[in-house]
């Protein structure tokens, strides 16, 4: 099969082409959207439990007395 892509395809020139109905055409490209939309999705995940260990990292590093120090610090910043 030789499919020749230009810039903008039609639902009918992608069925056409492909043999298959404008239906099924469209019903792929829903999931295919769907899944790249969910795997977005995870990957924010991922990225956000990331940072959230990096910070809790770095809180378990300091001592409680910084942490004291700090808090009082934003206690006066108020």
């Amino acid at each position: 099969m030789d499919l020749h892509f230009k810039e903008d395809f039609s639902l009918s020139e992608i069925s056409e082409q492909l043999g298959i109905s404008r239906a099924a055409v469209n019903d792929h490209i829903k999931r295919s959207t769907a899944f790249l939309e969910n795997y977005e999705k995870k990957l924010q995940l991922v990225v956000n439990l990331e940072k959230r260990k990096q910070i809790y990292d770095k809180i378990k590093a300091v001592s409680n007395q910084e942490v004291i120090c700090l808090v009082e610090q934003l206690e006066q910043m108020e």
